[in-house]
């Protein structure tokens, strides 16, 4: 139980809403979640807003691992203490930097779900930044462990499109420096697709054998690395965006202009709310690349992703002043 469940359920409710209408929220796959007893939920992790996305798509409570730092959040700190959902350990660059007390949270995590409870782990530990390669990173073997020894069932969870939702451009842990990502406070009305797959039952030898709980761990990630590429076939007319939906001529001439896609382009473009051919003129790298579109912003230079993203949020900005002074 969570220490305050009417907050948890209104917000829960509200949450739930504002996805819906704001991110085009979809989930799937909600039957394999148990109606009661305890699993683990394990979800791709990109970015800061992915627990919101999962808590939402849930039925059922859930609680979660974190980074200690969600504490000190402006805001999200208190609410976070005050549901008493999150269970923190202290991280650097997804590393635990205090065994100890990892410990102490895991056989917390152990108690909950044993007693009945959903708890969320992120197996891969840290997010992608949008300056950052991208994909999913190597999993970690701690969930697999926690699963074996309570003996429930892992229920993995692809997740597509919250990389895009809440800005955070890098790690300065990247070139060398310390364990610190700048994000910016605001939300992006990026696409996001869920999908529960099927309980994954580990080996309970994993709980105690180290090598079958690194074999169990590459199973899961190889199952929901599955789940993903499930996601990305081309997403239904309904419901997207007219921008997204009726500029196929403006696409063509794009990719013929500027030579093949990146793979995963149209996919991406499918997740992000900004309209083909409505961006601004830019010059990058001494080319002057016209006008911009979604599909630019996920190929070009990295400069040209953070200008792009400047422009459309400044676009957005002189939008709503002029529909107030109207």
């Amino acid at each position: 139980m969570v220490a305050d469940p009417e907050l948890y359920r209104s917000l829960h409710r509200r949450v739930g809403y504002f996805f819906s209408v704001y991110n085009g929220f979809r989930v799937e796959g909600v039957e394999h979640i148990p109606a009661d007893g305890g699993a683990l939920i394990c979800p791709r992790h990109e970015n800061l807003s992915d627990p919101f996305f999962v808590a939402a798509a849930l039925p059922r409570e859930l609680h979660f691992l974190a980074w200690d730092g969600v504490e000190r959040m402006p805001f999200f700190g208190a609410l976070f203490q005050r549901l008493g959902v999150v269970h923190t350990v202290k991280t650097s660059i997804g590393k635990s930097t205090d065994h100890a007390g990892v410990r102490r949270t895991m056989e917390a995590l152990k108690d909950l779900v044993v007693s009945g409870r959903l708890c969320a782990i992120f197996p891969e530990g840290n997010i992608n930044h949008w300056l950052g390669r991208g994909g999913l990173k190597p999993f970690r073997s701690g969930a697999v462990r926690l699963a074996a020894k309570a003996k429930v069932p892992i229920i993995p969870t692809g997740l597509t499109g919250t990389r895009w939702v809440v800005p955070s451009l890098f790690n300065f842990s990247d070139v060398g420096g310390p364990d610190f990502a700048p994000w910016i406070p605001m939300a992006l009305p990026a696409r996001v697709r869920l999908r529960f797959g099927e309980p994954f039952h580990v080996d309970g030898a994993a709980a105690s054998n180290k090598v079958v709980a690194e074999r169990e761990t590459a199973r899961l990630q190889e199952v929901v690395a599955a789940l993903i590429a499930g996601m990305r076939e081309p997403l239904p007319s309904r419901g997207r965006p007219p921008a997204l939906s009726s500029r196929s001529d403006t696409r063509a001439h794009k990719r013929r202009r500027r030579g093949p896609e990146h793979p995963d382009a149209a996919a991406h473009a499918d997740e992000l709310r900004l309209p083909l051919g409505s961006g601004p003129h830019l010059s990058c790298n001494g080319e002057t690349r016209g006008t911009v579109s979604a599909i630019t912003w996920l190929q070009g230079p990295r400069k040209c992703q953070l200008s792009l993203f400047f422009s459309h949020a400044a676009r957005s900005v002189r939008a709503s002043a002029t529909s107030l002074r109207s």
